[in-house]
């Protein structure tokens, strides 16, 4: 189902939580949004065909940091 979005409950320890919190703030996203992102790439990492269309406008937008 393409498009529609599911809600996750997820337990995770308050230090964790709180890097996460200013890792999120850095990047200005949510700790959701950083979830998501996760997950996307652990279950599109098999196939880089079906995760690059999600990924390419962001990149277009944001840029690609490629070191320096």
């Amino acid at each position: 189902m393409a498009g529609v979005a599911e809600d996750l409950t997820i337990r995770i320890d308050d230090n964790t939580f709180a890097k996460a919190e200013t890792l999120a703030a850095r990047q200005s996203a949510s700790v959701g949004s950083l979830v998501t992102a996760v997950i996307r790439r652990l279950v599109h990492q098999d196939d880089p065909d079906e995760l690059a269309p999600s990924t390419a406008p962001r990149q277009l937008d944001e840029g690609v940091r490629l070191g320096g």
